[in-house]
């Protein structure tokens, strides 16, 4: 599975404001915003709208970059081996 990790910054100030992820597959998910210490009132804006906190500049993504992971779906244990083949009955003589 992709994952795409993206910090988000202010144009004004330059600060970062937090970190989006999304996981890309079979059903892409909503991003994930982690804000970053002191910029929590972000959470929960449309980020399209928001703006610095601290300074009220516009934000933009920088640094995008892709991240390669397994997913945490458990495998079933491989069995080892082949099957027994069934031996023939011994005749007697």
């Amino acid at each position: 599975m992709i994952k795409y990790r993206a910090e988000l910054k202010c144009y004004l100030c330059g600060r970062t404001a937090g970190e989006l992820e999304t996981i890309v597959g079979d059903s892409p998910s909503a991003p994930r915003f982690q804000p970053m210490p002191g910029m929590e009132s972000l959470i929960g804006q449309s980020m399209r709208e928001a703006r610095c906190p601290l300074c009220g500049g516009t934000l933009f993504i920088e640094d995008v970059e892709r991240v390669y992971f397994l997913s945490e779906q458990r495998f079933a244990p491989e069995k080892r081996g082949r099957k027994p083949r069934p031996r023939p009955d011994s005749v007697a003589s």
